[in-house]
């Protein structure tokens, strides 16, 4: 089973032959990735630089790792552009709607060429969905159909991730039957557990990279989870390639 199929059969909440597993790296350079993934051999890369990614899928090949593109939503790009999408909705809800029309198409014509570039699917980073940015009315009512129409856009590539970003008060409820094909939070900064998740949402979750994996993998009984989480290049990836490669579902893999 390769990484492809392992995440595949994770998504669709199967057995797989081991624990599948991978990290996110914010602003990470390109030969670091390629370094790591030749170390550790995790089962997919996230990257946000066109470039790295034709790269990486030319340079590992089809038995190598995932390679997810990385865009953040257009609440979260405006913010880069340091503009607030709820400011703006709430002086002027024409010019706001345009301003986010202009947004999505922008990340829709991303996520296009990143699956025609030969992308295993997007980390898709999604912002606003808690208190610090929006109150649930605004987020519901501004930003949770645009997030929706984006990732279903989507929804024929091998593995999308949605990542929720926020601490206390993050909206999981809102967004936890978005589609992908697994589902990701900061489990850091807002404390909520993967068995209060799994509450939420039934699908995949990736999650609990650096907790109790053994114990986290046997609460899911080796199926439906694949660990990760936002990381750094020198945590301790020796001891969590080698668990990972341990861990093996009591049912029988594809």
């Amino acid at each position: 089973m390769n990484c492809r199929e392992r995440l595949i059969a994770a998504s669709r909440g199967g057995a797989a032959d081991r624990a599948p597993w991978f990290a996110w790296f914010p602003q990470t350079s390109y030969i670091e990735l390629l370094e790591f993934a030749r170390e550790y051999k995790p089962d997919a890369l996230i990257t946000p630089s066109n470039d790295d990614a034709t790269s990486l899928i030319d340079e590992l090949g089809s038995d190598g790792p995932a390679v997810l593109f990385e865009t953040m939503n257009p609440y979260g790009l405006a913010l880069v552009d340091d503009i607030d999408l709820n400011a703006v909705i709430e002086v002027d809800p024409s010019e706001g709607d345009v301003l986010q029309t202009k947004y999505v198409k922008q990340i829709s014509e991303t996520l296009e060429w990143a699956i025609d570039a030969g992308c295993d699917g997007a980390f898709y980073r999604l912002i606003g969905a808690a208190p610090k940015w929006s109150t649930p009315m605004q987020y519901g009512g501004n930003h949770l159909e645009r997030d929706r129409e984006l990732l279903e856009s989507i929804s024929e590539a091998r593995f999308n991730v949605v990542y929720v970003e926020g601490g206390d008060g993050v909206y999981l409820d809102f967004v936890s039957d978005l589609p992908a094909s697994a589902f990701a939070w900061n489990e850091r900064e807002s404390g909520i557990p993967p068995s209060e998740v799994r509450n939420l949402r039934m699908g995949t979750l990736a999650c609990g990279l650096h907790g109790d994996r053994t114990s986290l993998w046997e609460e899911f009984n080796g199926m439906g989870i694949v660990f990760f989480a936002e990381s750094k290049l020198n945590d301790d990836f020796e001891t969590i390639a080698n668990e990972c490669n341990r861990l093996r579902s009591t049912a029988p893999h594809e």
